[in-house]
């Protein structure tokens, strides 16, 4: 897992889907605010992650 520093990026994931973008972007280092989808299974996977 990457460290949080001060500096780090934050993140908004629109349209995440099942969340791989933001997995991504989160092993990367980046702060991940929020992410939202509308499609209830996406929701739903997302949720158990």
């Amino acid at each position: 897992m990457a460290s949080k520093r001060k500096d780090t990026f934050k993140v908004v994931d629109l349209f995440c889907g099942c969340g791989g973008l933001s997995l991504g972007f989160q092993n990367a280092g980046y702060d991940i605010v929020a992410a939202y989808d509308n499609w209830d299974e996406a929701i739903k996977i997302y949720d158990n992650m």
